[in-house]
């Protein structure tokens, strides 16, 4: 059973929380709620395809994606490739 939604399905999702929040849109969007609906659900959509890649170099069964990461930040976060990457991020070259 797959529980991964569709775009249009995201899209959907998003709408409802949107306009569930109405009532304070104007004072935290800069442009028309439509417009803000459509940017917000092509970021979305374009995070959860970023979280897809993560997920697939992740997978200690995936055998042709590697990622190169500093060996202690690896070894601190054995447990998580997200929690490396983040350690990682941290460190200034």
């Amino acid at each position: 059973m797959s529980i991964e939604k569709t775009e249009e399905e995201n899209k959907e999702q998003f709408y409802n929380m949107v306009s569930d929040a109405r009532d304070g849109l104007d004072s935290i969007l800069p442009m028309p709620e439509d417009e803000a609906i459509i940017w917000a659900s092509e970021h979305i959509i374009e995070l959860e395809r970023d979280k897809k890649r993560i997920d697939w170099l992740a997978d200690r069964d995936n055998s042709i994606g590697n990622v190169a990461l500093p060996t202690q930040c690896v070894e601190n976060n054995i447990h998580s490739m997200r929690s490396a990457i983040d350690e990682a991020m941290t460190i200034h070259g």
